[in-house]
């Protein structure tokens, strides 16, 4: 990557990271993302009920088109605010940094950048399928950070990974007591 788009993906990912935002409420951080690509790429821009995506298109070949999905939302803090703690603005500056590559070449495909919000709670990649009634989508790969891999390393993994958003039940057999008369419970 040319130093000069390597520089306005820092810039970008610096100005994400000021203007985390809790999952489903990406407001300034997806009007940025949106203002980023429309001031640097003629990229078709589309809405999703759960984010949105940019349009790289070709005409089609015998290779598969593909979308390239990241996410854009933060981490809730205990103080009330929110924080990018797993790396979701960098995660969308690389994507916007695809894009910038992407700008005025022929690469023989398609590509979609998905832009998810809302993936810490789980629910905004339901909202993005969206894109894949709108086009035609062969392959579609997501990537994540993953601290515990060496600086360079790239890993893969065939279907899902690093799913956080799980849901389970606890069930306590006993007798309740207020917490006066703890010796009266189980």
């Amino acid at each position: 990557m040319e130093q000069v788009l390597l520089d306005q993906i820092t810039a970008l990912r610096a100005q994400l990271h000021a203007c985390a935002e809790v999952s489903g409420r990406e407001v300034v951080t997806k009007h940025t993302l949106l203002t980023f690509l429309r001031e640097h790429t003629s990229l078709e821009l589309h809405e999703l009920a759960g984010g949105f995506y940019a349009a790289h298109r070709e005409p089609e070949g015998t290779k598969p088109t593909v979308a390239l999905r990241a996410d854009y939302d933060a981490l809730a803090t205990p103080e009330g605010g929110a924080a990018h703690l797993c790396g979701h603005d960098g995660h969308a500056a690389a994507l916007c940094g695809v894009a910038l590559m992407l700008e005025g070449q022929s690469i023989g495909r398609s590509v979609f950048l998905l832009f998810q919000g809302a993936e810490e709670t789980g629910a905004g990649a339901a909202l993005c399928c969206e894109l894949f009634d709108r086009e035609k989508v062969d392959e579609i790969y997501g990537a994540h950070n993953e601290p515990s891999l060496d600086v360079g390393t790239i890993a893969f993994k065939a279907g899902p990974t690093m799913a956080a958003c799980d849901l389970f039940s606890i069930r306590v057999v006993g007798v309740g007591t207020h917490g006066a008369r703890p010796n009266f419970g189980k």
